[in-house]
This record gives C-alpha cells, structure tokens and sequence, in this order.
C-alpha cells in the first residue's frame, strides 16, 4: 500500500516536470470567445490641417521685420515697424450692361444653364467684392490706429528717459517708511517733481510761442530791409539832385533826410510779451527794456541792408 503511492507521486512529478506537457490556462477559452479589447489601443493622431500652415507662417514672422508680433520681449517704438499696406481702387457697386440680357427668358435649356452659371458667378464677384471693401477699410483703420499707438508709445518711452534719478533714501542707513518725517519727505519730494514736471510743460509751451514769434519777426524783418534797401537807392538819386541844385542856387527845402522815408525796426513780440521776464532781476529787465527802446530807434545805414545814416550830415537850406 505504501509502495504503490510512491510510484504514484514520482509519476506526478515526472510529469509536472516533462517540458512537452502542455500546461492549460483555465481561462484560455474564455480570452478566446470574448473580442480583443480597444481599451489599450494606442489612439491615432489625426494632423489637423491648419497646423502646418500656421506653424510656417509663425517661423516666417521669426525672420521678418514683424519679429516682434510673436516674441515675448517689450514692445519699443522703435522696433514695432509694421510693413506699410497699399490700397487698391475697388469700383462702386453699379448695375452692369449684361443685367438686361440675363434679364430675358432663355430660350433653350443650355442658354438656361448658361444663365444659371452667369448669374452664380455674378453673385459670387459681388460678394467677394464686399468683402475686400470691408477688408480694406479695416485694414486702413487697424494701421491709423497702430500709428498713434506707436506715437503715444514713443512719447511715454521718451518721457520714462526724463525721469528724474533723484533719490530720498541714499545713505545706506535704515529708515522707518511709517514714520511721520519720512512721510513728510516723500510729499515734499513728490510736490517738487510735480512742480518740476509742470514748469518744464510751461518751458516748452514758452518756448514753442516764442519760436513763432521768431519766425513771423523774422518775415516782417526781412520784407522791412527789403523795402529801406529800395527806399535808400531812391533817397540817394534825391540827395545827389538837391545837391546839384543848391550849386546852381535852384534848390528848394531842405535837403531829404533818411529818417523821413526809412521803416522803422519792427519790435521783437517776444520781449515785450515776456513774461518769463518779469521774474527776473532788476538788472535783466533793464537789459530787456534798453534793447526793446534800441529797436526803435533809428539805427545805421551799411550796404548790408541796416537802416540809419549813410555817414553825411544832413544840412538844411541857408
């Protein structure tokens, strides 16, 4: 009895042993009835038609002067150069001389097709040619408006580079921001800048109205010289007649005078209507009033075209 179940264990090993014993899967039949599952399938990536396109469009702005349309730096006025966009003339839109022929019945059923096609791209064309209006006027109205966005980017760029440095805190030591001093400082600090900024807009504005006065002086002036360097050559034909007339005893009153038909100076406005001026010292505004007074005075005559006395004494009748 004992023998017999040995024999039977060393069958049971030499056969779980023996490598051409197939071993069976209990659920190999099961896999096999049930479908594959798609729930490990890797998915398909379907390319989108439009990626190509703009991926290359992306990498042409890169290397193009509109670089800065896709790059993450700050725009500056000086690099935001947007290519310049040329109109073409569109035509209004008028009723065509062939409307009156597509008016008529056709007569045939190829006319009737042909008709058909006609009156399709017609449509077609028109609508087309809606949309490059539209188009154009947007793009003409996109570029005024990026001009004065680049014209007030420059100005508060150039306005940021007049910003004063000057600092409230700099000798490294600690400061209590809350306290009552500080505050004051930094409201001090604040209203002199603020005063700052408002005098250099002043300035400007001064300065701007004192160069048209320049310039409007400057016309009058040179029309004035005009007209005393005509004056001066027919002032000197008189003088040299009444002098050959005093040596033959016919001359009668006095002798011409150049202050009698000379222009006077005009006045400089922007002495007179300076208002910068009165601000200034006692000396300064003696400066200003002595040069206004010379101005009207009767100055000296060169061949330059300054007015005054050509250096002859005026001598009257004896």
């Amino acid at each position: 009895m004992i023998h017999t179940v040995k024999k039977r264990s060393k069958r049971q090993r030499s056969r779980t042993k023996s490598p051409h014993t197939p071993t069976r899967n209990p659920h190999s039949d099961r896999r096999a009835s049930e479908p594959p599952s798609t729930s490990h399938t890797p998915d398909i990536h379907t390319p989108n038609p439009f990626e190509s396109p703009i991926r290359e469009g992306i990498d042409a702005l890169y290397n193009s002067s509109a670089s800065f349309l896709v790059h993450s730096s700050p725009l500056r006025a000086e690099t935001v150069m947007i290519p310049a966009f040329s109109t073409f003339t569109v035509s209004p839109a008028m009723k065509s001389l062939s409307d009156s022929v597509l008016d008529e019945p056709p007569a045939t059923a190829r006319e009737e097709e042909l008709q058909k096609a006609v009156l399709y791209w017609k449509r077609k064309y028109r609508i087309l040619k809606e949309q490059a209006i539209s188009m154009q006027s947007s793009m003409v109205l996109n570029t005024a408006y990026c001009n004065r966005l680049r014209a007030q980017l420059a100005a508060q760029e150039e306005s940021r580079k007049r910003t004063s440095k000057a600092r409230l805190v700099g000798d490294g030591l600690p400061r209590l921001l809350t306290s009552e001093a500080f505050v004051n400082r930094v409201e001090a600090f604040q209203k002199a800048v603020d005063e700052k900024q408002k005098q250099q807009k002043r300035s400007k504005v001064v300065k701007l109205d004192r160069a048209g006065m320049k310039a409007e002086w400057e016309k009058l002036n040179s029309e004035r010289v005009e007209h005393n360097n005509r004056v001066h050559i027919q002032w000197k034909e008189d003088c040299r007649l009444w002098d050959e007339n005093k040596k033959q005893g016919k001359a009668q009153g006095p002798r011409p005078k150049w202050k009698d038909v000379w222009m006077a100076p005009v006045p400089k406005p922007w002495l007179l209507t300076d208002k910068e001026g009165s601000a200034d010292t006692s000396g300064n505004v003696g400066e200003n009033v002595e040069a206004t007074v010379d101005d009207l005075s009767e100055p000296e005559y060169d061949e330059l075209g300054n007015d005054g006395d050509d250096g002859e004494e005026d001598e009257d009748e004896d």
